[in-house]
């Protein structure tokens, strides 16, 4: 087993060694995060079951590993939406409960409120 596992590691390059979290590596964990949440847009966006939506995710996930493979992709998050989704839930008072919901900073906050004066 060690002979096995000495042939392993000298195959596998050090800068891929892949950490293990319980019984499944973080790569795997982080696979199985990505599809979920794919899965989970597909259906809020479809209105499919989950059996066949998580077939459609998979396909997805499928293309853009093949597309972005090896490459650090951002998705920007549409800040309007979000802007308007704030405003819709800022009552004045619940500070600190729109900043965590949203991630942002009171700065952040401030910001986007007094858009909709000038708005």
């Amino acid at each position: 087993a060690q002979a096995r596992a000495a042939a392993t590691r000298a195959r596998t390059p050090q800068r891929i060694r892949i950490r293990r979290v319980g019984t499944m590596s973080v790569d795997q964990d982080n696979e199985a995060l990505i599809k979920t949440r794919i899965t989970r847009v597909v259906r809020e966006r479809t209105g499919l079951h989950e059996r066949l939506a998580a077939p459609i995710a998979d396909e997805v996930f499928d293309g853009l590993c093949q597309t972005f493979g090896g490459e650090r992709v951002y998705f920007v998050r549409s800040k309007a939406a979000r802007d308007a989704a704030v405003r819709a839930e800022f009552d004045g008072h619940n500070f600190a409960a729109v900043m965590r919901r949203h991630n942002i900073s009171r700065a952040t906050l401030y910001r986007i409120i007094g858009r909709r004066s000038a708005g």
